[in-house]
Protein backbone atom coordinates (compact mmCIF):
# COMPACT_ATOMS: atom_id res chain seq x y z
CA UNK A 1 0.00 0.00 0.00
CA UNK A 2 2.83 2.40 0.78
CA UNK A 3 4.26 1.78 -2.68
CA UNK A 4 0.85 2.29 -4.29
CA UNK A 5 0.62 5.63 -2.51
CA UNK A 6 3.66 6.68 -4.52
CA UNK A 7 1.28 7.10 -7.47
CA UNK A 8 -0.89 9.64 -5.59
CA UNK A 9 1.11 12.79 -6.48
CA UNK A 10 0.56 12.01 -10.17
CA UNK A 11 -3.14 12.73 -9.68
CA UNK A 12 -2.27 16.39 -9.20
CA UNK A 13 -1.84 16.57 -12.99
CA UNK A 14 -5.53 16.15 -13.73
CA UNK A 15 -6.41 18.40 -10.82
CA UNK A 16 -5.10 21.32 -12.90
CA UNK A 17 -8.14 23.66 -13.29
CA UNK A 18 -8.02 23.71 -17.09
CA UNK A 19 -11.66 24.87 -17.20
CA UNK A 20 -10.53 28.30 -16.02
CA UNK A 21 -8.44 29.03 -19.11
CA UNK A 22 -9.85 26.71 -21.82
CA UNK A 23 -13.28 26.41 -23.39
CA UNK A 24 -15.61 23.48 -22.61
CA UNK A 25 -14.36 21.14 -25.36
CA UNK A 26 -10.64 21.88 -24.98
CA UNK A 27 -10.95 21.54 -21.20
CA UNK A 28 -12.49 18.10 -21.65
CA UNK A 29 -9.71 17.13 -24.07
CA UNK A 30 -7.07 18.35 -21.61
CA UNK A 31 -8.64 16.53 -18.66
CA UNK A 32 -8.92 13.27 -20.58
CA UNK A 33 -5.34 13.59 -21.83
CA UNK A 34 -4.03 14.21 -18.32
CA UNK A 35 -6.15 11.36 -16.93
CA UNK A 36 -4.84 8.99 -19.61
CA UNK A 37 -1.25 9.99 -18.84
CA UNK A 38 -1.75 9.48 -15.09
CA UNK A 39 -3.54 6.14 -15.58
CA UNK A 40 -0.86 4.84 -17.95
CA UNK A 41 1.97 5.99 -15.69
CA UNK A 42 0.27 4.38 -12.66
CA UNK A 43 0.03 1.01 -14.41
CA UNK A 44 3.64 1.21 -15.59
CA UNK A 45 4.87 2.29 -12.15
CA UNK A 46 3.04 -0.55 -10.39
CA UNK A 47 4.43 -3.02 -12.92
CA UNK A 48 7.91 -1.68 -12.21
CA UNK A 49 7.33 -2.02 -8.45
CA UNK A 50 6.24 -5.66 -8.80
CA UNK A 51 9.13 -6.35 -11.17
CA UNK A 52 11.73 -4.97 -8.75
CA UNK A 53 10.26 -6.48 -5.59
CA UNK A 54 9.90 -9.97 -7.09
CA UNK A 55 12.85 -9.92 -9.47
CA UNK A 56 10.59 -10.52 -12.47
CA UNK A 57 10.71 -9.62 -16.12
CA UNK A 58 9.00 -6.26 -16.51
CA UNK A 59 6.55 -7.49 -19.17
CA UNK A 60 5.49 -10.43 -16.98
CA UNK A 61 4.79 -7.98 -14.14
CA UNK A 62 2.97 -5.68 -16.57
CA UNK A 63 0.68 -8.56 -17.58
CA UNK A 64 -0.10 -9.29 -13.91
CA UNK A 65 -1.00 -5.63 -13.35
CA UNK A 66 -2.90 -5.42 -16.65
CA UNK A 67 -5.41 -8.16 -15.76
CA UNK A 68 -6.89 -6.44 -12.67
CA UNK A 69 -6.66 -3.08 -14.45
CA UNK A 70 -8.85 -4.38 -17.31
CA UNK A 71 -11.26 -5.98 -14.84
CA UNK A 72 -11.50 -2.67 -12.99
CA UNK A 73 -12.39 -0.84 -16.22
CA UNK A 74 -15.13 -3.37 -17.01
CA UNK A 75 -16.47 -3.27 -13.46
CA UNK A 76 -16.56 0.53 -13.31
CA UNK A 77 -18.30 0.87 -16.69
CA UNK A 78 -20.93 -1.79 -15.99
CA UNK A 79 -21.63 -0.68 -12.43
CA UNK A 80 -21.77 2.91 -13.61
CA UNK A 81 -24.40 1.95 -16.16
CA UNK A 82 -26.42 0.02 -13.58
CA UNK A 83 -26.33 2.53 -10.72
CA UNK A 84 -25.86 5.74 -12.67
CA UNK A 85 -28.15 6.69 -15.55
CA UNK A 86 -25.96 9.44 -17.01
CA UNK A 87 -25.00 7.48 -20.11
CA UNK A 88 -28.58 6.29 -20.59
CA UNK A 89 -29.84 9.87 -20.39
CA UNK A 90 -27.33 10.95 -23.02
CA UNK A 91 -28.45 8.14 -25.34
CA UNK A 92 -32.11 9.02 -24.82
CA UNK A 93 -31.37 12.70 -25.42
CA UNK A 94 -29.69 11.92 -28.72
CA UNK A 95 -32.55 9.61 -29.77
CA UNK A 96 -35.12 12.30 -28.94
CA UNK A 97 -33.42 14.88 -31.15
CA UNK A 98 -31.29 16.73 -28.61
CA UNK A 99 -27.57 17.21 -29.13
CA UNK A 100 -25.38 16.18 -26.22
CA UNK A 101 -22.86 18.72 -24.98
CA UNK A 102 -19.53 18.52 -26.88
CA UNK A 103 -17.63 17.50 -23.76
CA UNK A 104 -20.22 14.78 -23.02
CA UNK A 105 -19.82 13.39 -26.53
CA UNK A 106 -16.07 13.32 -26.00
CA UNK A 107 -16.43 11.52 -22.66
CA UNK A 108 -18.80 8.95 -24.17
CA UNK A 109 -16.31 8.32 -26.97
CA UNK A 110 -13.46 7.93 -24.48
CA UNK A 111 -15.45 5.51 -22.29
CA UNK A 112 -16.46 3.40 -25.29
CA UNK A 113 -12.86 3.20 -26.53
CA UNK A 114 -11.52 2.27 -23.09
CA UNK A 115 -14.23 -0.37 -22.75
CA UNK A 116 -13.45 -1.89 -26.15
CA UNK A 117 -9.72 -1.77 -25.37
CA UNK A 118 -10.24 -3.59 -22.06
CA UNK A 119 -12.42 -6.25 -23.71
CA UNK A 120 -9.76 -6.88 -26.35
CA UNK A 121 -6.78 -6.77 -24.00
CA UNK A 122 -8.17 -8.86 -21.15
CA UNK A 123 -8.37 -12.24 -23.00
CA UNK A 124 -4.87 -11.70 -24.42
CA UNK A 125 -3.44 -10.97 -20.96
CA UNK A 126 -5.24 -13.95 -19.41
CA UNK A 127 -3.75 -16.27 -22.02
CA UNK A 128 -0.35 -14.67 -21.51
CA UNK A 129 -0.26 -15.08 -17.70
CA UNK A 130 -1.53 -18.67 -17.95
CA UNK A 131 0.96 -19.80 -20.60
CA UNK A 132 3.92 -17.84 -19.27
CA UNK A 133 3.80 -19.34 -15.78
CA UNK A 134 6.28 -18.51 -13.08
CA UNK A 135 8.44 -21.54 -12.14
CA UNK A 136 9.65 -20.33 -8.76
CA UNK A 137 8.29 -19.20 -5.41
CA UNK A 138 7.49 -15.53 -5.02
CA UNK A 139 9.37 -13.52 -2.46
CA UNK A 140 7.36 -12.42 0.60
CA UNK A 141 6.64 -8.70 0.83
CA UNK A 142 8.87 -6.87 3.30
CA UNK A 143 7.33 -5.91 6.61
CA UNK A 144 6.46 -2.26 7.01
CA UNK A 145 8.56 -0.35 9.48
CA UNK A 146 6.63 1.40 12.22
CA UNK A 147 7.12 5.09 12.61
CA UNK A 148 5.53 8.11 14.25
CA UNK A 149 2.48 9.61 12.60
CA UNK A 150 3.49 12.93 10.99
CA UNK A 151 0.60 14.74 12.67
CA UNK A 152 2.11 18.20 12.27
CA UNK A 153 2.69 17.80 8.55
CA UNK A 154 -0.77 16.34 8.00
CA UNK A 155 -2.40 19.19 9.89
CA UNK A 156 -0.44 21.76 7.89
CA UNK A 157 -1.40 20.12 4.59
CA UNK A 158 -5.03 19.95 5.69
CA UNK A 159 -5.05 23.64 6.56
CA UNK A 160 -3.46 24.57 3.23
CA UNK A 161 -5.90 22.51 1.16
CA UNK A 162 -8.92 23.72 3.14
CA UNK A 163 -7.83 27.30 2.48
CA UNK A 164 -7.46 26.52 -1.22
CA UNK A 165 -10.87 24.85 -1.31
CA UNK A 166 -12.79 27.72 0.31
CA UNK A 167 -13.04 29.98 -2.80
CA UNK A 168 -14.15 27.05 -4.95
CA UNK A 169 -16.80 26.07 -2.39
CA UNK A 170 -18.10 29.65 -2.36
CA UNK A 171 -18.48 29.42 -6.16
CA UNK A 172 -20.35 26.14 -5.80
CA UNK A 173 -22.66 27.69 -3.20
CA UNK A 174 -23.53 30.52 -5.57
CA UNK A 175 -24.25 28.01 -8.34
CA UNK A 176 -26.55 25.94 -6.11
CA UNK A 177 -28.36 29.02 -4.81
CA UNK A 178 -29.07 30.19 -8.35
CA UNK A 179 -30.12 26.70 -9.47
CA UNK A 180 -32.67 26.54 -6.63
CA UNK A 181 -34.22 29.79 -7.79
CA UNK A 182 -34.62 28.30 -11.27
CA UNK A 183 -36.11 25.09 -9.90
CA UNK A 184 -38.55 27.11 -7.82
CA UNK A 185 -39.74 29.04 -10.86
CA UNK A 186 -38.31 32.34 -9.56
CA UNK A 187 -36.90 33.36 -12.93
CA UNK A 188 -36.63 37.11 -12.48
CA UNK A 189 -35.15 36.62 -9.01
CA UNK A 190 -32.55 34.28 -10.52
CA UNK A 191 -31.51 36.96 -13.03
CA UNK A 192 -31.28 39.57 -10.29
CA UNK A 193 -29.15 37.17 -8.24
CA UNK A 194 -26.75 36.71 -11.16
CA UNK A 195 -26.55 40.48 -11.56
CA UNK A 196 -24.64 40.72 -8.27
CA UNK A 197 -21.75 38.73 -9.74
CA UNK A 198 -19.67 38.06 -12.83
CA UNK A 199 -19.41 34.78 -14.72
CA UNK A 200 -16.01 34.13 -13.10
CA UNK A 201 -17.71 34.10 -9.69
CA UNK A 202 -19.37 30.78 -10.55
CA UNK A 203 -17.74 27.38 -11.16
CA UNK A 204 -16.01 27.39 -14.52
CA UNK A 205 -16.71 23.67 -14.94
CA UNK A 206 -20.52 23.94 -14.64
CA UNK A 207 -23.01 25.56 -16.99
CA UNK A 208 -25.19 28.10 -15.25
CA UNK A 209 -28.73 26.79 -15.09
CA UNK A 210 -30.71 25.99 -17.08
CA UNK A 211 -28.24 23.78 -18.91
CA UNK A 212 -29.30 24.05 -22.60
CA UNK A 213 -28.31 20.40 -23.09
CA UNK A 214 -30.87 19.20 -20.49
CA UNK A 215 -34.58 18.67 -21.01
CA UNK A 216 -35.59 21.31 -18.44
CA UNK A 217 -34.17 24.01 -20.69
CA UNK A 218 -37.17 23.72 -23.03
CA UNK A 219 -39.38 24.90 -20.18
CA UNK A 220 -37.07 27.13 -18.15
CA UNK A 221 -35.09 29.06 -20.76
CA UNK A 222 -38.10 30.72 -22.48
CA UNK A 223 -39.35 31.96 -19.11
CA UNK A 224 -35.92 33.31 -18.19
CA UNK A 225 -35.70 35.03 -21.58
CA UNK A 226 -39.10 36.58 -20.90
CA UNK A 227 -37.74 38.06 -17.66
CA UNK A 228 -34.63 39.62 -19.24
CA UNK A 229 -34.47 43.38 -19.52
CA UNK A 230 -32.16 45.62 -21.62
CA UNK A 231 -30.60 47.04 -18.44
CA UNK A 232 -29.51 43.60 -17.18
CA UNK A 233 -25.72 43.07 -17.24
CA UNK A 234 -24.36 42.33 -20.68
CA UNK A 235 -22.77 39.02 -19.62
CA UNK A 236 -26.14 37.68 -18.47
CA UNK A 237 -27.86 38.64 -21.71
CA UNK A 238 -25.01 37.06 -23.68
CA UNK A 239 -25.14 33.91 -21.55
CA UNK A 240 -28.81 33.24 -22.22
CA UNK A 241 -28.64 34.26 -25.87
CA UNK A 242 -25.88 31.68 -26.30
CA UNK A 243 -28.07 29.12 -24.51
CA UNK A 244 -30.88 29.98 -26.92
CA UNK A 245 -28.49 29.28 -29.79
CA UNK A 246 -27.81 25.85 -28.32
CA UNK A 247 -31.56 25.14 -28.11
CA UNK A 248 -31.94 26.00 -31.77
CA UNK A 249 -28.94 23.84 -32.68
CA UNK A 250 -30.68 20.66 -31.47
CA UNK A 251 -31.97 18.38 -34.19
CA UNK A 252 -35.57 19.13 -33.19
CA UNK A 253 -36.99 22.32 -31.70
CA UNK A 254 -39.19 21.08 -28.87
CA UNK A 255 -40.53 24.47 -27.82
CA UNK A 256 -44.24 25.18 -27.76
CA UNK A 257 -45.44 28.15 -29.85
CA UNK A 258 -46.10 30.23 -26.74
CA UNK A 259 -42.55 29.54 -25.52
CA UNK A 260 -41.19 30.71 -28.86
CA UNK A 261 -43.23 33.89 -28.49
CA UNK A 262 -41.59 34.51 -25.11
CA UNK A 263 -38.08 34.05 -26.50
CA UNK A 264 -38.52 36.10 -29.66
CA UNK A 265 -40.31 38.85 -27.74
CA UNK A 266 -37.19 38.99 -25.57
CA UNK A 267 -35.06 39.29 -28.72
CA UNK A 268 -37.22 42.21 -29.79
CA UNK A 269 -36.61 43.86 -26.43
CA UNK A 270 -32.87 43.22 -26.11
CA UNK A 271 -30.26 45.24 -28.03
CA UNK A 272 -28.63 42.03 -29.37
CA UNK A 273 -31.91 40.62 -30.70
CA UNK A 274 -31.70 41.45 -34.40
CA UNK A 275 -28.05 40.43 -34.50
CA UNK A 276 -29.03 37.07 -33.00
CA UNK A 277 -31.58 36.58 -35.80
CA UNK A 278 -28.99 37.32 -38.48
CA UNK A 279 -26.44 35.02 -36.88
CA UNK A 280 -28.89 32.12 -36.65
CA UNK A 281 -30.83 32.50 -39.88
CA UNK A 282 -29.97 28.95 -40.92
CA UNK A 283 -31.66 27.56 -37.79
CA UNK A 284 -34.82 29.66 -38.11
CA UNK A 285 -36.45 27.09 -40.40
CA UNK A 286 -37.22 25.10 -37.25
CA UNK A 287 -39.65 27.84 -36.22
CA UNK A 288 -41.83 27.14 -39.26
CA UNK A 289 -43.53 24.18 -37.56
CA UNK A 290 -44.80 26.51 -34.82
CA UNK A 291 -46.60 28.61 -37.43
CA UNK A 292 -48.50 25.65 -38.90
CA UNK A 293 -51.16 25.16 -36.20
CA UNK A 294 -53.05 28.24 -37.45
CA UNK A 295 -53.68 26.45 -40.73
CA UNK A 296 -53.98 22.86 -39.50
CA UNK A 297 -56.35 23.05 -36.53
CA UNK A 298 -58.78 25.33 -34.76
CA UNK A 299 -57.05 25.39 -31.36
CA UNK A 300 -57.44 29.02 -30.27
CA UNK A 301 -54.28 28.97 -28.16
CA UNK A 302 -52.13 27.67 -31.01
CA UNK A 303 -53.66 30.09 -33.49
CA UNK A 304 -53.08 33.08 -31.21
CA UNK A 305 -49.49 31.99 -30.42
CA UNK A 306 -48.74 31.56 -34.13
CA UNK A 307 -50.19 35.01 -34.87
CA UNK A 308 -48.11 36.65 -32.12
CA UNK A 309 -44.98 34.82 -33.28
CA UNK A 310 -45.54 36.00 -36.84
CA UNK A 311 -45.90 39.60 -35.70
CA UNK A 312 -42.78 39.44 -33.51
CA UNK A 313 -40.69 37.96 -36.32
CA UNK A 314 -41.87 40.69 -38.69
CA UNK A 315 -40.90 43.37 -36.19
CA UNK A 316 -37.47 41.75 -35.94
CA UNK A 317 -37.14 42.23 -39.72
CA UNK A 318 -37.09 38.48 -40.34
CA UNK A 319 -38.20 37.55 -43.84
CA UNK A 320 -41.01 35.04 -43.37
CA UNK A 321 -40.82 34.33 -47.09
CA UNK A 322 -37.76 32.18 -46.43
CA UNK A 323 -40.07 29.57 -44.89
CA UNK A 324 -41.76 29.11 -48.27
CA UNK A 325 -38.53 28.46 -50.15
Amino acid sequence: MSLFWMTAPLAWLYAIPVERFLNWHLAAVANLTLLAAVALWTVLLMARIVSVMQGLNFFRALAWIGVPACLEVLLVVFLGEIFGSTLSRRIMAAMSGMRNAPEEQLLDLAVSRVLVGALILLPFLLVMVNTWRLRRTLQPLPEARKGALPAGGLMLLSAVWIAIAVPAQIEQHRFVTHARLIQGGKYRESVEYLAHFQRKDFPASRRIEPNPYNYRAWEDLPKIMASLQPMDPEWIRRLYLEDMEVLFSHYWLMCKPDSLVLMFSALERLPEGKEWIKRNTSEMSKVQAALRPSAENNDPTSIEAARQLTNVLQRLDFDLGTFKK
